[in-house]
């Protein structure tokens, strides 16, 4: 029952790829939450109406993409299960139905399936510029005298239509006041889906109409192209054999050059302001426990930290505008041949490229695959993509042992962590693949949209989500951490028999020292002591926290430097190994620590998020016993082959 005071619920349903989180985005103007299905590691988002179309109550939810309300994937089973009865929000008041008008007949199908199930609809029609490259529209008023139901044309991407949806909305919402209880069957006869899409396509030439007053109105009708020919010339270039795989070099060798030497003014300028606040607050606080909490715990600790934003940002808008503009698409048909040699598909790239961003969402977005061993495998491999918590230890380290003028070097190293992050996933999911019982063959298969330019405003605010959802939940845990870091690296201090002319007396004398130093025979094959230890120790927490860690057990401050990266810089080329004289950070030591972190499993919410994902501790245990004993072992042979070969 609903009653007059219970906001009214709105859900999106549309196939994948129909354009539903597009106009999800449009409608809430970004004023949306996550929410997590009861029961189910499965997300969904839940927003309010943009104020600029008026105040309402309205709760609109942003469903997983669904073909058939007979559901086969967990993704589909939760929106059918939203859709039947929703355990929070009840039975919707309305259901946008969002199609694809260049698929026509296909998109149909699952709207004649919801008109069917009793539910209240307004169907919402996207993709007309598409079809319009095609020389085709849509009859409207055809459409909805077969269907009895309101269909507008809109393009989300640039607002155009979402006016009318909304009055649309509006004016069903006055006219139904309590919807009828759905009634979804539990399975389609092969009779029924036949008759079905045949129904379908008659409907679908019908109300197919040229643009042009053409006498050739059949051969028209006829010619439904998945792609317009711009699409087709390009995809014979980005799609060919081996053209199309240098193209993805090059393209993916932009992205990354680009972190770097578009973000270096942008982090000198955190870098100087976080700088300024250290020595301001030197400068005008009396030496304390207070003062070192404040400028070594806080200001130095999260600087650190800070410092590569800008990287991460940009990281975040590139892929977006390469998935806006329709070519990740592809890029997941180029690698679909290699992963097949190793259990998996093009389909398995997707929630890969989730995991560069960070493994969980990774792993949520591989339940879309049907496959239960290819699922298995990229569940697997998710926390060997080099997630964004990484950037900043391979921002540092790259930096380290870059030319100061020649950024484009460290951009190379970057295409090729995050390459070798894609050859170490392969080589786990070929060795793994070994051992899980193949049950059931994958097809992959996927609708390439057409190349279209970016809309910028949608990319900026995703963007802006990415970036605010990484500090949000990257920024309290390095905060807590790079508190106890300082007190781990401070306390208990010197002893009063021994002189205290340097603050550096408290680290060689605190817990951490005292830790690290009795495992330190551990760090030496790799080229560390105990302060390279006690930093990879805290990024087992959080892999961030590396960089911080090393920055509070080098007591930096910058008291006499201009930047706080500068200073951590000049400090790790100072140090050297106590026992031997021998510098401690090198070439050598440096790719060895780089390679540890491409391959260590250092993310306890990862391994929370897999033992869900899997329905056992099995996997998890063995990524963090598998991934972390390789990554030490390769980090020895590269650290010592190197040194062997005189690149110490």
């Amino acid at each position: 029952m609903h009653f007059g005071l219970k906001p009214k619920t709105i859900i999106l349903v549309g196939q994948p790829n129909a354009g539903k989180t597009t106009l999800f985005n449009s409608l809430t103007g970004g004023n949306f939450r996550t929410g997590n299905y009861p029961g189910i590691t499965v997300d969904y988002f839940v927003g309010q109406l943009n104020q600029k179309y008026g105040k309402t109550d309205w709760r609109i939810i942003d469903s997983p993409g669904l073909n058939s309300l007979n559901a086969k994937s967990e993704d589909e089973r939760v929106t059918v299960s939203c859709l039947a009865n929703h355990p929070e929000f009840g039975i919707p008041d309305l259901i946008v139905s969002v199609l694809d008008s260049s698929q026509l007949a296909r998109q149909l199908y699952l709207l004649k399936q919801l008109q069917e199930a009793n539910f209240n609809i307004v169907v919402a029609v996207t993709m007309t510029d598409i079809l319009a490259q095609k020389h085709l529209q849509v009859d409207f008023a055809t459409l909805s005298k077969e269907f009895k139901l309101k269909f507008i044309p809109i393009n989300a991407r640039l607002d155009k239509g979402t006016n009318e949806l909304v009055a649309a909305i509006k004016s069903n919402l006055n006219e139904i006041e309590n919807p009828l209880e759905p009634k979804i069957p539990n399975e389609y006869s092969k009779e029924y889906i036949l008759s079905t899409f045949k129904q379908l396509s008659l409907i679908e030439k019908e109300v197919l109409k040229p643009l042009s007053n053409i006498n050739q109105v059949n051969k028209k009708l006829n010619l439904v192209s998945n792609a317009n020919p711009t699409t087709r010339k390009i995809d014979k270039i980005l799609l060919h054999p081996f053209l199309g795989g240098v193209f993805f070099v090059l393209i993916m060798g932009f992205l990354f050059t680009s972190i770097f030497w578009m973000a270096e003014p942008v982090m000198d300028l955190i870098d100087s302001i976080f700088g300024v606040s250290a020595n301001f607050v030197t400068s005008h606080l009396e030496e304390s426990l207070f003062r070192d909490l404040i400028v070594d715990g806080v200001i130095t600790g999260i600087g650190s930290v800070l410092i590569f934003v800008p990287q991460i940002v940009i990281l975040f808008f590139l892929m977006g505008v390469l998935e806006d503009s329709g070519y990740l698409s592809r890029a997941a048909v180029i690698i679909d041949y290699p992963l097949k040699k190793l259990g998996l598909s093009g389909r398995s790239f997707v929630p890969m490229l989730s995991g560069f961003a960070c493994a969980i969402p990774g792993m949520l977005a591989a339940k879309s695959i049907l496959n239960y061993k290819e699922r298995m495998l990229t569940i697997f491999i998710m926390p060997l993509m080099s997630c964004s918590a990484r950037l900043p230890v391979y921002a540092l380290l790259l930096t380290f042992i870059t030319p100061k003028n020649k950024p484009w070097i460290g951009g190379i190293g970057l295409m090729l962590l995050y390459s070798a992050s894609i050859f170490f996933g392969s080589v786990a999911a070929g060795i793994a693949g070994k051992f899980i019982r193949k049950k059931d063959v994958s097809v992959f298969t996927l609708e390439l949209p057409a190349y279209r330019f970016p809309v910028w405003k949608l990319i900026f605010r995703s963007t802006f989500n990415n970036s605010k959802s990484y500090l949000t939940k990257a920024g309290i845990p390095i905060l807590i951490i790079s508190l106890f870091m300082w007190a781990f690296t401070y306390f208990p201090g010197a002893p009063d028999n021994i002189p205290k002319d340097a603050q550096l007396d408290r680290i060689e004398y605190s817990y951490a020292s005292q830790v690290s130093k009795f495992i330190e025979p551990v760090f030496h094959p790799i080229g560390g002591d105990w302060r390279v230890g006690v930093s990879l120790i805290s990024a087992f927490a959080a892999r961030e926290v590396f960089v911080s860690s090393l920055a509070l057990v080098f007591h930096i401050t910058d008291e006499n430097e201009d930047s706080l990266q500068n200073s951590l810089l000049k400090s790790m080329e100072n140090a050297k190994i106590e026992s031997t004289g021998e510098k401690l950070f090198t070439f050598s030591s440096v790719i060895g620590l780089m390679i540890f972190f491409a391959v260590a499993l250092q993310c306890l919410t990862t391994v929370v998020v897999s033992r869900k994902e899997t329905g056992s501790w099995l996997i998890p245990v063995l990524q963090v016993v598998c991934f972390t004993v390789s990554a030490y072992f390769l980090t020895v042979l590269a650290v010592q082959g190197l040194r062997f070969l005189g690149l110490s």
